[in-house]
């Protein structure tokens, strides 16, 4: 049995920063529901309370579609054990351009579109995996320094900006005392 053939449904979820537009389709591309859900924890517990019921309890049966590779959704599905894919939001703006000529972005729209392309054309979806805990902790540690990076970029384009106004920049005896007051 391949990927593919162990899918029973297909679950589009359009991402918003709010609220998420929810499409579950069956193996034969037949709507079983639609719903938002907000961008909550009790919110997610429900989402996961209906697929759980449509699907009678095999979560596994489950492909999930969605545009962004990461974040917080996608790893509560990751951990809950759903196979999540990602697909190129450019590509996504192709393949709704095959469902809805006039092209316009809708949310309910974007999340059947989401699920329906993954059951059809699955080789254009990337499937997301959870990072290694190690890769997550490096990734987090470059975040800091990179804050911290940028700071100290700041006070000396600060310093730079305040010596050229003064004219000490092109004084080596004064551009001397004026480094080493910033520091």
């Amino acid at each position: 049995m391949n990927d593919v053939d162990r899918f029973a449904f297909f679950v589009g979820i359009d991402w918003g920063s709010e609220a998420h537009q929810v499409c579950v389709l069956n193996a034969q591309g037949e709507p079983l529901g639609q719903r938002q859900v907000s961008h909550t924890a009790g919110a997610l517990e429900e989402l996961f309370g209906w697929l759980e019921k449509l699907t009678e309890g095999v979560l596994v049966s489950l492909a999930v579609a969605i545009e962004v590779p990461r974040g917080p959704l996608v790893e509560t599905l990751l951990e809950r054990g759903l196979t999540v894919f990602s697909l190129n939001p450019k590509q996504l703006d192709r393949f709704r351009d095959r469902y809805f000529p006039a092209g316009a972005k809708d949310d309910r729209r974007d999340a059947f579109v989401l699920a329906s392309s993954l059951r059809t054309d699955r080789a254009c979806f990337r499937r997301v995996r959870r990072d290694d805990p190690c890769i997550v902790r490096l990734r987090a540690r470059g975040h800091s320094h990179g804050r911290a990076l940028r700071g100290v970029a700041d006070r000396l384009l600060a310093v730079l900006c305040a010596m050229l106004r003064s004219g000490t920049l092109f004084d080596a005896s004064l551009r001397h005392r004026a480094l080493r007051s910033a520091a």
